[in-house]
């Protein structure tokens, strides 16, 4: 059980500093030396030079981390190096793996026929009139047929037929 917020003493902040500065989580810190997360954020805001020095003890461990990243990288790790380009030159170094596209609704998508490829003139004649008909905004259907044309054998279907 933790002890009471009075009992947060200077030997126990400084402990919870030091595992801060170790890359311990506030939380977990605060477990280690008796006491609840609650006392040590009311001595934070009660005391600002404690206030600093969680966030100095902080800071250490993050430079630890980027010591240690930056051995890497130099040492030749190939994930360090894009960690270490990712987060010191983001304007130059982007993981664009997952990123997710993005697109306007409001650009209008042109489609061309060639009524050469199916051989059906009067199918383009009634997309072109269902397009024309439509109004601004509403979409365009039109039942396309996969049948070849009567009469014109010699063309090759995209669909085997």
């Amino acid at each position: 059980m933790p002890d009471k917020p009075y009992k947060f003493t200077t030997k126990k902040k400084d402990e919870y500093l030091e595992h801060l500065q170790k890359g311990g989580r506030r939380g977990a810190a605060a477990e280690a030396v008796g006491v609840t997360r609650q006392t040590v954020r009311l001595h934070t805001l009660q005391d600002p030079e404690f206030a600093v020095a969680v966030q100095q003890a902080e800071l250490d461990a993050n430079e630890m981390v980027e010591d240690a990243l930056f051995k890497a990288a130099i040492g030749g790790n190939v994930t360090a190096c894009l960690a270490w380009s990712y987060s010191r030159a983001p304007d130059r170094w982007q993981d664009k793996r997952n990123r997710q596209p993005t697109f306007d609704s409001n650009v209008k998508i042109g489609v061309t026929f060639d009524e050469n490829f199916y051989g059906n003139a009067d199918q383009l004649r009634a997309i072109r009139a269902a397009e024309a008909n439509a109004k601004p905004g509403e979409p365009v259907n039109v039942t396309r047929s996969r049948k070849r044309p009567e009469g014109r054998e010699d063309l090759v279907s995209p669909w085997g037929n």
